[in-house]
């Protein structure tokens, strides 16, 4: 990506579905991309509240992307809530990254910051509530500990407080969640002492407002006539119900222009102030007494009309994404998996194109094993660009490249990366890119996304099982040492037979064989050398086997080889085999010689009965050739001992 003609901004980015998160992309494909850059957006969906493994797991987005191969970096920090997440991010930056590192909306010593005025504005806040409305019981909800905006806000309203000589008590502050899920807790904590009840109360955001003003409203406080709330950040909740809330808002528009700008003279090597703020207004509404103003008014009917219509588009868009999540998990094949992923892009809006890539080394039969540690290479599985297929052909690529040269955009565009994962273990990611620059990620691509990734995971693990069955299976019926395959092999093959046979008889030939001294070669030259002449039997027995015959190992030294009798020329199969094992002999240099005797039988199969008879006639026929060759030897003996003698 370095040194490219485009130059490729990396944006960090938590929740890219929420309000301001969705304008902070949308504001930033716009500038950025008219300024030339290419915008890779690395997003998770990691919430604080959240305590399972899955969520922390997140951080894998961290230790994927390639920040050694980024022109810059934007880092939305205050969207991340998780401790050890930040903890890994900023770690990695200071490590990896060459290029400058901008943080927006929070300050951080190591990195560039573009700070909105929103907690100075708080002040601004709290004067207005005390000397326009005359409220000196001034209370604040703070978000929980740790947390930047809130640590910085609370302090300025401690300090406006005090500058104003206005009373606190313990009760006058109460640590929320920065979310929705502590309004009645907060409602509790206020109002827990009669005689020092809130005149207004300030909070952290916006959504901790709107959930403490549900909360007082259930238990019949009136905003704004018994106490006034305020919130910050203005995002859709605080006019998308009533009371319109009383908040501060930062220009996010003028944020990101003056984040790109300050990139782009970076880049040209230009100097500039490690520490940038946008101005913040207060905008004054009906939860502090103040109404709504005339443009507020007039939008009152479109916002209801805007209601309506989400509300439709949110019953319709749950019940695609239903079908989609029963349709994708029935998928048995990556074929299957892009039909469905394609024929349901729709539910993500306008969708220019799609990726879907696999991380993880190959096996066998296809199956790919997915692990805790990252590979380096990653497996371009389908892509879906303008509507048409992408051609890959199972592409395998450098994983910091995101995506095959031939599909990497050499033009402006923007592009969302998202992990695949589970709790433990990374499948891959997807590359989304949208048509309208202004289009960003909803409400859904999270819960898409994982159906997309679970159907992966869940595909191959199924592969990965059937695989695994059918090596035990294998490893049921074959003999470990020699490959063939052992007793119970063979039977498994005789039952099949006998199945056969209930039509007619079947003519079969077996042949018996025996190695010759394997005792000896144990006692004199060891197992190892017993299990290599025992390898070597097979090896000979494999190579003068016909297709149609079956062969195993049936004991330690015996063999036993069944084929249809239609055809066969015994002797010359005999002939064959001791063949390879001179060639054997030849071959090797061996303390020992192999030798095995041979004992072949033919008959009509009927029955299992009629089977054992055969195997019976067989092995007499083999113990009848090692008894004659023993014979023989022992004739040599004699024979080589009295030409001593005469000697």
């Amino acid at each position: 990506m370095k040194n490219e003609s485009v130059k490729t901004i990396g944006v960090f980015i938590n929740r890219p579905e929420l309000d301001w998160q969705r304008k902070v992309c949308a504001a930033l494909c716009k500038y950025a991309v008219a300024a030339g850059y290419r915008i890779l957006f690395f997003t998770c969906n990691e919430i604080r509240e959240s305590k399972d493994l899955y969520n922390y797991y997140n951080e894998v987005i961290v230790m994927f992307a390639p920040l050694e191969k980024l022109d810059a970096i934007i880092v939305a920090f205050d969207t991340f809530d998780i401790p050890s997440f930040r903890m890994s991010l900023v770690k990695d930056l200071k490590a990896r990254a060459s290029c400058p590192v901008i943080s927006i909306r929070e300050h951080n010593a190591d990195f560039y910051s573009v700070l909105n005025g929103t907690n100075e504005t708080i002040a601004a806040l709290i004067h207005h509530l005390h000397e326009e409305h005359g409220a000196k019981r001034i209370f604040f909800e703070a978000g929980y500990e740790g947390h930047y905006d809130s640590e910085e806000r609370e302090k300025v309203y401690h300090e406006e407080m005090k500058k104003l000589g206005l009373p606190e008590r313990e009760q006058s502050v109460f640590h929320g969640d920065m979310w929705t899920r502590a309004g009645e807790d907060a409602y509790r904590h206020f109002y827990s002492d009669p005689s020092f009840l809130p005149e207004a109360i300030v909070c952290a955001n916006d959504f901790m407002a709107r959930a403490l003003a549900e909360a007082l409203i259930a238990h019949g406080v009136r905003i704004p006539e018994d106490v006034m709330i305020t919130g910050v950040d203005n995002e859709a909740t605080a006019t998308d119900y009533e009371p319109h809330l009383t908040t501060i808002t930062d220009d996010v528009d003028l944020v990101m222009k003056e984040t790109v700008a300050l990139i782009t003279d970076l880049l040209a090597g230009k100097k500039r102030e490690r520490v940038l703020r946008v101005p913040t207004k207060v905008l004054l509404r009906e939860s502090c007494g103040c109404g709504r103003d005339e443009a507020e008014d007039d939008a009152e009917e479109g916002t209801s009309r805007r209601h309506f219509v989400n509300f439709n588009h949110l019953a319709e868009q749950i019940s695609l994404e239903s079908f989609f999540r029963v349709d994708i998990n029935g998928c048995e094949s990556l074929e299957e998996i892009r039909l469905s992923v394609k024929n349901h892009l729709n539910i993500l809006g306008d969708v220019r194109s799609f990726y879907l890539c696999l991380l993880g080394s190959c096996g066998d039969n296809e199956v790919i094993h997915f692990s805790e540690q990252l590979s380096e290479k990653a497996l371009l599985a389908f892509g879906v660009d303008n509507g048409e297929d992408v051609p890959f052909g199972h592409l395998v690529f450098q994983a910091a490249d995101l995506l095959p040269e031939k599909y990497i955009r050499k033009e402006p565009c923007a592009l969302y990366v998202t992990m695949l994962h589970d709790r433990s273990r990374c499948f891959g990611y997807t590359v989304t890119e949208m048509r309208h620059l202004s289009d960003g990620l909803d409400r859904f691509f999270h819960s898409w996304n994982l159906s997309v990734g679970f159907a992966v995971a869940n595909l191959f693990a199924q592969k990965e099982i059937r695989l695994l069955s059918k090596k035990n299976e294998y490893n049921s019926v074959t003999d470990s040492m020699t490959e063939l395959r052992n007793r119970r092999g063979l039977e498994g093959y005789m039952e099949r037979v006998f199945t056969r046979t209930k039509s007619g008889p079947e003519s079969l030939t077996v042949l018996s064989v025996d190695l010759d001294g394997l005792k000896s070669i144990n006692d004199l030259y060891g197992h190892r050398a017993g299990d290599e002449a025992i390898c070597a039997a097979a090896d000979c027995i494999r190579a003068v086997l016909p297709p149609e015959a079956v062969a195993a190992r049936v004991g330690g030294d015996e063999f036993m080889i069944v084929l249809p009798a239609e055809g066969l020329n015994i002797g010359a199969l005999t002939a064959a085999f001791e063949k390879e094992i001179a060639k054997k002999n030849a071959e090797n240099d061996w303390p020992f010689t192999l030798s095995a005797s041979v004992g072949a039988a033919s008959a009509a199969v009927t029955d299992e009965d009629s089977y054992e008879a055969l195997t019976s006639k067989s092995d007499a026929e083999m113990y009848r050739v090692k008894k004659a060759k023993k014979s023989r030897a022992k004739d040599r003996q004699i024979y080589l001992t009295d030409r001593g003698t005469l000697a």
